[in-house]
């Protein structure tokens, strides 16, 4: 498989995860059957696509491409990106903690969602930066 095709699968997994998650909260929401399985296989599988992600980006000849071309603003945009993967991991994590009604869910996921929206702001000022150079 090529690694242009490699990203190109995890964006259409990605846009699929949104949509099973997006319905998984409405099933939870709507007291519905089965919304607290498909919360716990959405997180499962957010899981997994977060490491896939995360692992990516460290070997993706792309971002090497725009790290070589843009400097250090490249290099910390990938490595928050990388980050946000790995918040995202314990994110779900929480997500199945609270889920199951197991202790500390709601500290994982309110620690975890802080320091999320903390990246996202990151993120932002660094893909501006690499954008103006």
């Amino acid at each position: 498989m090529k690694k242009s095709n490699f990203g190109a699968y995890l964006c259409l997994c990605g846009g699929i995860l949104a949509a099973l998650l997006t319905s998984a909260s409405m099933f939870r929401a709507l007291h519905w059957p089965g919304g607290s399985w498909l919360m716990i296989i959405a997180a499962c599988l957010t899981i997994v696509f977060a490491c896939l992600a995360a692992c990516w980006l460290g070997k993706s000849d792309s971002f090497a491409a725009i790290i070589a071309a843009k400097g250090n603003c490249a290099k910390n945009l990938r490595n928050t990106l990388i980050a946000t993967s790995i918040v995202v991991i314990c994110l779900s994590v929480g997500i199945i903690f609270r889920v199951n009604h197991w202790p500390y869910g709601g500290a994982i996921v309110a620690y975890s969602s802080i320091v999320l929206a903390i990246l996202f702001f990151l993120t932002g000022i660094f893909a501006y930066q690499v954008t103006k150079k």
